[in-house]
């Protein structure tokens, strides 16, 4: 959250992907477009939010997870267009 190096893995062989160090996987729920969750993860005031509330010792600092468990997300609009009305 603290360098804004958020990702959208789509395509991936077998469904999986791999990685190192910290990571929360956001999974969209159905009919809601993964491109608008990467979107509201990248908000400035989101990240700074998240900043604040990091723990640990210098260069090491993590955002807890439950921040973002319990963090209130906005309504995201639904993938179908018949849904908008």
């Amino acid at each position: 959250m603290e360098n804004g190096k958020i990702a959208l893995a789509i395509g991936l062989k077998n469904g999986l992907g791999y990685g190192s160090t910290e990571f929360f996987v956001f999974r969209p729920y159905q009919g809601l477009l993964p491109r608008f969750v990467l979107h509201f993860l990248l908000q400035p005031s989101l990240r700074e939010e998240a900043e604040r509330q990091m723990a640990g010792a210098s260069g090491q600092k993590r955002v807890p997870a439950n921040y973002l468990f319990t963090h209130e997300f906005c309504s995201l609009p639904p993938a179908n267009k018949n849904e908008l009305s």
